[in-house]
């Protein structure tokens, strides 16, 4: 009850300041193209709701376009971590490699509060992966390395 509370209270505050146009729309470029999972970071959605990739290393590129703070998480079927990203602010982005094999992989925004509220997609890798467009909606392995 508590959780449901504070997600009416967060709808409600982002209802009174009003949302930027076009944050209820696939964000332009999010999703997988040529191996590069773009995230476009709002409130409160990465972008698209679901993405598919070849296995192997993916490029993230994860932009904050929203107006608070966001990061990005890549956990695994097992629910591990295989990739997070440091908070970021409005306007910034980040790039890194990952290595992901077969599997459904679950990415959100780790910001307590954010992944409950819409911020969160899923990733298919391998067996029918390949960069298909992405779905408009809400939202022990290497961690993956910046450059």
């Amino acid at each position: 009850m508590t959780r449901h509370l504070s997600l009416v209270r967060i709808l409600a505050a982002v209802a009174l300041l009003g949302v930027p146009a076009g944050t209820h729309a696939l964000a332009q470029g999010a999703g997988v193209s040529d191996g590069t999972l773009n995230v476009a970071l709002e409130e409160w959605s990465l972008g698209f709701s679901q993405a598919s990739a070849s296995a192997g290393t993916l490029t993230v590129r994860t932009r904050n376009t929203g107006t608070a703070g966001h990061n990005l998480a890549i956990e695994d079927q097992a629910g591990e971590v295989r990739y997070e990203s440091p908070l970021l602010d409005p306007g910034q982005s980040r790039r890194a490699r990952v290595d992901l094999s077969d599997g459904t992989y679950t990415l959100y925004c780790g910001v307590p509060g954010h992944r409950d509220a819409g911020m969160e997609a899923t990733l298919t890798v391998g067996e029918g992966g390949g960069g298909q467009e992405p779905s408009t909606g809400g939202g022990g392995g290497s961690r993956g390395g910046y450059y």
